[in-house]
């Protein structure tokens, strides 16, 4: 056998470098493949623990669920993305996870998990606010309307020229407003109005509440096809009978809201449990909140019986009281989560109140407190709650350095934390949190209410989020729908509704 010729031995070294050369480059291939379906795994495990945190948000609380800005985890950038479903705009967010990349041939990749959450909770959604602003609110703008004939009222005998705003509730695109007093006893006092254009309400009906006094309402609350008003009228509630000028709520059909209708004038039990009445103002509605059937009334301070009172109205044509909580002062906020009832009261050495009702037959005390540690003359004047952090809104004190507004965290409500406060140098009157900017409405007698931005993470901050906006008259209440908020004041004996929404 002859032996190999150069050149075949040159050929088998080219094969043989050509076919390491082809393996080393499926070896790496390989490599490269692995780690990028590594980097994808650990990308949709990111997005899925995102959707996790958005669905235990929503448990919480529905207004956590909110947009999330990019951020960044070594090679990922991670973001949520929130939109209400234009369905069901009120009980359903679509979520969407995304993380992005750049693999190791600086191709941008990125992997996205989509999913809807709703609010079985509270499926009435009482709180119809955007969890998040949308547009420009570092110059938010305001419009201020008269609650009056020619101006938001048509123009007839029954709309009162003079009147004086209560309460409001904006719910489901519709904006419900009650009179404290009006100039004539036929006059209406409970208004709707429509809001498919946010910042225009357009008038759509009114009933009077009671035709034979001018008192009207202190606090309403709307639920599905039922509004529940709080009464201001002062009556002898010990010998009085069920009526318009003698009860302390009433009940009101307003599916069709051209034509609201009176369901019951409920005045609770004298002569049975709980056994409250009062004369002069006392024993009036002052304060109410709805959750799952059950209306939760506060009273002004009672000659007898309790201030506290929850009502069954699973059937809003046949109410009943089936428990109550004794406070020995004017209740002027209720708000209520998990259970936990939380009350703003005029009691100067316990302002706020917090009870335990998921025995709603028999409520328990769990704690109180005066946030600022003096017997002033201020009182607790509101409530908001986001997730475990309330904001709880105080009168105005002439004590200079004590903050009108506390933040607790009520993780625990038996021990309340104390985690921030801030002096605003007025009485704060409402409250609302969407995502991480706060919102105040203030008022000093005699002066001008103001609406107020300030950024909740850090209530020390000096500087507001925007210039603060001067309201008509005194202030009164807010809600908010959607976007924008709607702000009830009183100048002299005539009341004004000013919607802010963003600015252009």
């Amino acid at each position: 056998m002859r032996g190999f010729s150069i050149l075949e031995i040159l050929i088998a070294v080219a094969i043989m470098v050509s076919t390491f050369s082809a393996i080393a480059l499926v070896s790496f291939g390989d490599q490269k493949l692995l780690g990028q379906t590594s980097a994808d795994a650990e990308a949709v495990q990111k997005a899925h623990k995102m959707i996790k945190t958005a669905e235990a948000n929503a448990r919480k609380d529905f207004r956590l669920v909110n947009d999330q800005s990019t951020t960044s985890d070594e090679i990922y950038q991670d973001s949520l993305s929130v939109a209400d479903m234009p369905t069901d705009p009120y009980t359903t967010k679509h979520i969407t996870a995304t993380v992005s990349w750049d693999d190791e041939s600086h191709t941008r990749r990125n992997v996205s998990l989509s999913e809807l959450v709703t609010d079985f909770d509270d499926p009435q959604t009482l709180d119809t606010c955007d969890s998040s602003r949308s547009g420009n609110w570092t110059d938010p703008s305001s419009v201020s309307y008269l609650v009056s004939p020619g101006s938001m009222l048509p123009t007839n005998a029954r709309m009162a020229a003079v009147n004086t705003i209560g309460a409001v509730d904006a719910y489901h695109g519709k904006l419900y407003v009650v009179d404290s007093s009006k100039s004539a006893k036929t006059n209406d006092s409970l208004f709707i109005f429509d809001l498919s254009n946010a910042r225009s309400p357009t008038y759509r009906g009114s009933i009077d509440t009671a035709t034979s006094t001018v008192d009207g309402m202190n606090a309403i609350v709307v639920a599905g096809n039922y509004a529940y008003v709080a009464n201001a009228h002062g009556a002898n509630f010990k010998t009085c009978k069920p009526s318009g000028n003698c009860s302390q709520f009433q009940i009101f059909n307003i599916s069709d809201p051209t034509s609201p209708v009176l369901v019951d004038n409920f005045l609770l039990p004298t002569s049975t449990l709980p056994f409250v009445y009062g004369s002069n103002g006392q024993g009036i509605g002052t304060a109410l909140f709805y959750a799952d059937g059950y209306i939760y009334l506060g009273l002004s301070k009672t000659a007898n019986g309790p201030e506290f009172n929850i009502i069954d109205v699973h059937d809003p044509t046949h109410p009943h009281w089936i428990g109550g909580f004794t406070i020995g002062a004017t209740i002027n906020q209720i708000y209520e989560r998990n259970g936990s009832v939380y009350l703003a009261t005029d009691d100067q050495s316990r302002k706020l109140i917090i009870l335990d009702a998921r025995s709603p037959q028999s409520p328990q005390l769990v704690s109180s407190l005066d946030p600022r540690g003096t017997s002033n003359q201020e009182y607790g004047d509101s409530l908001y709650m986001a997730g475990d952090e309330m904001f709880f809104g105080m009168s105005s004190t002439s004590i200079s350095g004590s903050p009108e507004l506390v933040a607790f965290d009520m993780t625990n409500p038996s021990v309340p934390a104390s985690i921030a406060s801030r002096e605003v140098g007025a009485s704060i009157l409402g409250i609302f949190v969407r995502d991480t900017e706060l919102f105040l409405l203030t008022s000093i007698t005699g002066m001008k209410a103001e609406f107020q931005m300030f950024d909740d993470s850090d209530l020390t901050r000096h500087d507001p989020e925007a210039a603060p906006i001067i309201l008509p008259g005194t202030g009164v209440t807010v809600d908010c729908e959607g976007n924008y908020f709607y702000v009830a004041t009183n100048n002299g004996s005539q009341g004004n509704i000013s919607v802010i929404g963003p600015g252009t």
